[in-house]
């Protein structure tokens, strides 16, 4: 709310009398955003009234208010070390005079861990307003191992022992690499 008495510079009466003030517009919302003209009026005590122009500037200057969706958390895709198409729900958000645009960094894979998503809430005033939402992607595959050929070898002569017995080593893989 905007008084006569803020916009008033200074007016006198040349009789010293006490002067009353008036102003057209006291109120002022989002759909005032930017310059106003208002008419201030001073009125003597004969009634003698004079007006002038001021000019009051409106300014959004508070910020949206955002509230992330839930934590997610999925297992890897299989076969991968990361998680694809991950639904992650919709901030809720609010704002003095509107939202203009809600934006996410979120990449278009996860790997395997903790990662974070920014929400950026954005109003038509050039405020905005973040929060995290983390997905976890959990690696829950097992991994996979091949053993080698069983060995069958003979004894070294004279003795009830092999010395020295030579197999190929088994392999492993897994979707996440270690």
């Amino acid at each position: 709310m905007v008084t006569a008495a803020q916009l008033d510079g200074g007016s006198f009466d040349n009789c010293g009398g006490l002067l009353t003030r008036s102003i057209n517009h006291t109120l002022f919302g989002c759909g005032n955003i930017g310059s106003n003209s208002v008419t201030l009026t001073v009125t003597d005590l004969c009634g003698n009234t004079a007006s002038c122009m001021a000019i009051v500037t409106v300014r959004d200057t508070t910020p949206p208010v955002v509230t992330c969706p839930a934590n997610v958390t999925v297992n890897a895709d299989p076969g991968q070390c990361s998680a694809t198409g991950v639904a992650l729900g919709t901030p809720q958000s609010s704002d003095n005079c509107g939202v203009a645009s809600t934006v996410n960094n979120a990449p278009g894979s996860y790997p395997v861990g903790t990662n974070t998503v920014v929400w950026t809430v954005h109003d038509a005033h050039g405020n905005s307003a973040s929060c995290n939402q983390l997905v976890i992607v959990v690696d829950n595959q097992p991994p996979t191992i091949t053993c080698p050929a069983n060995v069958v070898t003979a004894t070294d002569v004279g003795l009830c022992s092999k010395s020295n017995v030579t197999w190929a080593a088994p392999t492993a893989t897994d979707n996440c690499p270690v």
